[in-house]
């Protein structure tokens, strides 16, 4: 087999673990096509806003892994201080805007 063939095989394959590596093991990041699930974007279009400069990813030999917290995904537990503050917000929305959820609710 010829040495640049081999290289390509090994880089590919280390490009593919890294990948792997990241997204499945950390799961900080996603890939594009995650990411133009959750926008209801293309895939296309994914690929133009991080051309562009308006997605911040990582890119790994053919693809991109975006960060989630650059697309406002935050995962784990939430905290007691921010259960708080989504109560008072929903207790907020509730006392103001109440008739209107309820009359919605009705249709």
């Amino acid at each position: 087999m010829d040495d640049g063939i081999i290289s390509y095989v090994v880089l590919t394959n280390q490009c593919n673990i890294c990948y792997n590596l990241i997204t499945m093991q950390h799961n900080d990041y996603i890939s594009t096509i995650e990411a133009s699930s959750i926008l209801g974007l293309d895939r296309t279009q994914v690929f133009r806003l991080i051309q562009s400069g308006k997605i911040p990813a990582v890119k790994i030999g053919r693809n991109f892994a975006i960060k989630k917290s650059d697309l406002g995904i935050y995962g784990g537990e939430v905290s007691t201080k921010e259960k708080k503050n989504i109560e008072l917000s929903v207790d907020r929305v509730f006392a103001e805007y109440g008739d209107v959820i309820k009359k919605l609710g009705e249709e």
